[in-house]
């Protein structure tokens, strides 16, 4: 069967594909934080873990440096203690005698050996209020550099038993023409016996490498003394006024570190004060180094975050195509079988739901199509028979009507019969003088009784022939009664298909269900699958309402067919009755032709005893008033005749009525049918 499609109007809808790229954006988005994040966290752990280091580089050479100034401190210590010292100045400073100058020559001799012995004593210088002084300087050094030096800010400072550590000692330089870039430090003491103070200068090659422990590659490391000397090998640093006042400014507690800025740059200073000399050890490193290997995690998550986001939108684009096809596809197979064209095809490419949810509406349009098919073929039987039942009717009403005529024909025979017999008697006076018509009257009404007989043997065999009609009717009725039944039979059958597809539905659904479940378990990773999850649930409930709409289809159908029955029900009531009406009129032709075979007995006897007629008029006019009787109750019997024709005519015609709806019904029906196509 061929079938005009009809164009359905499109509605609008946003790709799938969209809607899953914009979900894999989101993971891609998420990643990007965490890249931020990581690097963040990585910077601030590289951070500490380089101040970490710093602080124990600094804490080795601030260890190695408390130990050298405890050395230094010892041998002060020592010195001061030494016999030939102490008796040089407690009794033969300033004295030049024998016993005087062998003292100094001891003393010289005990300092030189200490010199030499230990390599970070750069030079020792002692003072002495009573002069005597005796230094490693080439010069000599005049009692009055004591006295200044007593005066100074570090003399009044320093107390017997305890010395002091400085970066310079510019009195005693500039009298004795020590250079600063000799020594490093100093540690300078009080003597326990006599007046005069204790120098003792440490290497600078010694401290300059000691700090340079600290020192990797672009930190600069400095050693800061309790009177602002700064000792660093870096000239940036020497000539740079503004770090160098921030440094003696900034470093007056014992150990910590603070965010600085040096040759423009944010830097990180670390510092720790060696025991409690009061020397300041320091470290400066950019922090742009510090967060060099920071960097390049930076530019590597950055490089693993483009690739990943790549790699996730092209997986989501590809997941996203492939659905959509299907979708698509699925989607115009259904436009076409809603259009009637169930030779569609409906097929995935898919080994996965998608082939069971395809295999699953395959075998739902197979199972409509196979009960729309049986419908069409009812639908032409009902058609065929109803049509059979019009025509037949149709030919009844015809029989019927003729059957009426001759009826009315014979009416009228009686009824003009009844008024010859009446002017017979009327004119029983001129009996004599009409005998010979009356004879002739007689020979007239035999002719008619002849033609009346063989019209009422004509309706007996037409009412016969409506009755076989009828009884045909019947049959055919209870066969189209039977094919109704068991298009209602066949009908019910569609109840088992329907809940088939109502459990595909319902297992779809949960297949739904199962899978928003795990894509919520999938957390912000399984928001893609969740689309394609509602997708499949709104596919179940369009499954759910089209088997709702089947069913109404279904109602409609029973209805009709419960309708149908009804109406041949009452045909065939009606059938049943015309055909015992029929049955009553072949009973009255019966009597009519018992009635008119008596009359033709009768005339042939008026006819032969016309001659008797003559001679006894009392007979005459007796047999006349039989003959009028027997003419009214011939009418009477016609009049019943006719009036029961009527009404078997007028139910013979709603007969007809039924029939030509029931075929409109079928035809109808037929026509619905015919947009559908079905594989053959």
């Amino acid at each position: 069967m061929g079938h005009k499609k009809k164009k359905t109007k499109r509605v609008r809808t946003q790709k799938i594909a969209y809607r899953l790229a914009v979900a894999f954006m989101i993971p891609v988005l998420l990643m990007i934080v965490l890249g931020i994040v990581s690097y963040e966290v990585s910077a601030k752990f590289i951070v500490g873990q380089y101040e970490n280091l710093l602080s124990e580089e600094l804490h080795a050479v601030n260890s190695y440096m408390g130990l050298l100034c405890n050395n230094v401190e010892d041998k002060a210590t020592e010195i001061i203690g030494n016999e030939d010292v102490g008796a040089y100045y407690s009794k033969y400073a300033g004295e030049k005698t024998t016993k005087a100058r062998d003292c100094a020559t001891a003393v010289s001799t005990f300092l030189n050996k200490i010199r030499s012995t230990c390599d970070y004593v750069e030079g020792y210088h002692i003072l002495s209020e009573n002069g005597g002084s005796i230094s490693s300087a080439s010069s000599k050094i005049d009692n009055s550099v004591y006295l200044d030096f007593s005066k100074s800010e570090e003399g009044s400072t320093i107390t017997k038993g305890k010395g002091i550590w400085a970066g310079r000692h510019s009195i005693l330089d500039d009298a004795a023409g020590i250079s600063t870039d000799n020594y490093a430090l100093s540690y300078i003491r009080k003597l326990d016996k006599g007046n005069g103070y204790l120098f003792i200068d440490v290497d600078m090659e010694m401290v300059l490498e000691q700090i340079q422990n600290t020192k990797d590659q672009g930190c600069v490391s400095m050693l800061i003394t309790r009177d602002g000397r700064v000792l660093t090998d870096s000239e940036d640093l020497t000539d740079d006024a503004e770090t160098l006042s921030y440094l003696e400014e900034n470093t007056n507690e014992t150990s910590g570190k603070s965010t600085i800025r040096y040759k423009g740059k944010e830097s990180l200073l670390f510092y720790s004060e060696i025991g409690d000399t009061g020397l300041i050890l320091c470290t400066i490193v950019s922090k742009d180094l510090v967060l060099a290997s920071a960097n390049s995690i930076k530019i590597l998550t950055l490089v693993m975050v483009i690739l990943a986001g790549g790699l996730a939108t092209a997986i989501g684009w590809l997941l996203s195509k492939g659905i959509g096809h299907e979708m698509n596809s699925f989607s115009k197979s259904m436009e076409r079988v809603a259009g009637g064209d169930f030779t569609t095809e409906i097929r995935s490419k898919h080994k996965d739901e998608f082939m069971l949810l395809a295999n699953s509406i395959r075998q739902m349009i197979d199972g409509i199509s196979e009960i729309l098919k049986k419908i069409y073929g009812f639908s032409n039987r009902v058609n065929e028979s109803s049509r059979y039942v019009a025509e037949t009717i149709d030919d009844m009403a015809g029989s019927m009507e003729g059957i009426n005529t001759a009826v009315e024909d014979i009416a009228k025979g009686a009824a003009n019969q009844v008024g010859n017999a009446e002017d017979c008697l009327q004119e029983m006076s001129h009996f004599s003088k009409q005998l010979n018509h009356t004879y002739e009257s007689a020979i007239s009404i035999d002719d008619d009784s002849k033609h009346m007989i063989e019209a009422v043997h004509y309706g007996r065999a037409e009412i016969k022939s409506l009755n076989e009609k009828a009884d045909r009717a019947t049959e055919k009725t209870k066969q189209l009664v039977q094919d109704i039944t068991a298009v209602a039979d066949a009908t019910k059958d569609i109840g088992g298909i329907i809940e088939t597809i109502q459990a595909i539905a319902a297992q779809t659904n949960l297949l739904s269900l199962n899978a928003s479940i795990e894509a919520a378990r999938a957390g912000t990773a399984g928001r893609g699958f969740s689309v394609v999850a509602d997708e499949i649930r709104k596919l179940a409930e369009e499954s759910t309402s089209a088997v709702e709409q089947i069913k109404l289809i279904i109602h409609k159908i029973q209805m009709t067919t419960e309708q149908t029955v009804e109406g041949v029900h009452d045909t065939e009531q009606h059938l049943v009755e015309q055909s015992a009406a029929m049955n009553e009129t072949v009973s009255a032709f019966a009597n009519i032709s018992s009635y008119m075979e008596k009359m033709t007995v009768s005339l042939n006897a008026m006819t032969s005893n016309v001659a008797g007629m003559i001679e006894s008029k009392e007979l005459v006019l007796e047999s006349i008033k039989k003959i009028v009787n027997l003419s009214e109750s011939a009418a009477a019997a016609t009049e019943e005749v006719t009036a029961t024709i009527n009404c078997q005519l007028s139910n013979v015609r709603g007969l007809l009525d039924d029939a030509n709806h029931l075929s409109g019904e079928a035809r109808g029906l037929d026509r619905s049918l015919q947009k559908y196509t079905f594989l053959e």
